[in-house]
């Protein structure tokens, strides 16, 4: 028999050398399609902890509130969380991601932990600064006006109502 007459190495498995008889199993942090040589790692964004994935696709994407900034990581590593005044979709490979897919700048009208994510401003409260990333950059509602929560502006009492600082709507 010719190394020729064998088949192609099975998805989910890699073969080294020509004419392998015992494909090895993918490992974990890579993918592994038909005809594997080697595994190839799982893209940035992703890990994988299984091993015997056949494609990328099968890599996980990145939790949210994490990044994951390697290729072929085998695991989520729970010290990768997003900076603060930043949020993680998911899919991140940067600690402060602005592509609006995998993350973004934290909104106005919130403030982004990395421990929390993303947090609305309560009712009341009014939040217009973008990249904020604590409670305290959320602030009363002034005298005259309500302020709906994760609000970026103050809307007027209408005359005749009483909204005092904090109100969350008119009375």
């Amino acid at each position: 028999m010719d190394v020729s007459d064998c088949g192609l190495c099975p998805a989910g498995y890699y073969c080294p050398i020509a004419g392998t008889v015992a494909p090895i199993i993918c490992p974990t942090g890579k993918f592994c399609p038909e005809g594997s040589r080697l595994g190839t790692d799982c893209p940035l964004g992703t890990y994988n902890a299984v091993t015997g994935i056949k494609e990328s696709r099968q890599c996980t994407s990145c939790n949210a509130g994490y990044y994951c900034p390697t290729l072929g990581m085998t695991g989520l590593d729970l010290t990768k969380t997003c900076d603060r005044g930043f949020v993680c979709y998911g899919g991140a490979y940067r600690p402060e991601p602005t592509d609006q897919t995998t993350g973004d700048i934290c909104p106005a009208g919130a403030y982004c932990t990395a421990t929390t994510g993303l947090n609305y401003c309560p009712a009341g409260q009014i939040g217009i600064f973008q990249g904020a990333f604590e409670s305290s950059a959320c602030k009363a509602c002034e005298k005259g006006f309500y302020c709906f929560g994760g609000s970026t502006g103050a809307v007027t009492c209408p005359a005749g109502y009483f909204c005092p600082e904090g109100s969350s709507m008119y009375d």
